[in-house]
């Protein structure tokens, strides 16, 4: 059964309260790695532009997410650009070379098409279309050997009462690395289609934000973290 986690105006919100789900979540041991896990889940954020956690507790890395929004804005895959910001992609590349799962390289160039520019283009066409739809998560020859399968399978931009919402299908998400930073890049896919929008639809407004992920998860060494971030309080608007 799905389980909503709750609509928030803001990440750091969500961020606690997902913390104490997890908290209260049976441990498991995949692969011999003990794991908090929470199945088929979901969040709304009613102010995409609150994406970004700010929690202390937290401390993301301003240099990782200026490097990986360049990496994906840019469309690139290459391991020697993001490398310089994080060694975590060191650990994923099969080539040393590139990077699977980097999603502007998707998005923008690996299909030869650029996904992101389609969405803009059917939205313009049909104000209600169902079919603004961006893949991420698509088989490719070495998927079942390789380290680096796209987590995210696919987003969903669409409009009704006038607002642009933003739906995206996880297939697994960790709560300490992947969440964070996936919620800042999406949103702000979500606010680049609603700028190009604008000239066609004036009065459009930017709407919700929904994430579903079917494994939301973190490992025992994330687990002083967790319940840091569990416990603390929310930071004053």
């Amino acid at each position: 059964m799905k389980k909503n986690i709750g609509t928030f105006e803001s990440a750091n919100e969500m961020y606690i309260e997902l913390a104490n789900r997890l908290m209260e979540s049976e441990e498991i041991g995949p692969r011999g790695l003990k794991t908090k896990e929470l199945i088929n889940t979901s969040f709304e954020l009613t102010d995409p532009l609150k994406s970004i956690i700010t929690l202390t507790e937290r401390d993301l890395s301003i240099k990782y997410i200026i490097g990986e929004l360049l990496w994906y804005l840019m469309g690139k895959n290459d391991l020697n650009f993001i490398s310089n910001f994080s060694n975590f992609w060191t650990k994923l590349s099969d080539d040393n070379i590139t990077c699977n799962s980097a999603y502007g390289h998707i998005i923008q160039n690996k299909h030869n098409i650029n996904q992101l520019d389609y969405v803009i283009e059917i939205l313009k066409k049909d104000k209600d279309t169902r079919r603004a739809i961006v893949v991420l998560n698509t088989p490719f020859e070495t998927q079942f050997s390789s380290k680096d399968v796209p987590c995210t399978m696919n987003l969903q931009f669409l409009i009704r009462d006038n607002k642009l919402s933003l739906f995206v299908n996880m297939r697994s998400n960790d709560f300490n690395f992947g969440l964070p930073y996936d919620i800042i890049y999406f949103t702000l896919l979500q606010e680049i289609v609603f700028e190009e929008l604008l000239d066609f639809y004036p009065d459009l407004k930017i709407g919700t934000y929904t994430h579903h992920s079917i494994s939301t998860h973190v490992y025992e060494k994330d687990y002083d973290l967790l319940k840091r971030i569990a416990n603390s309080k929310k930071e004053e608007k």
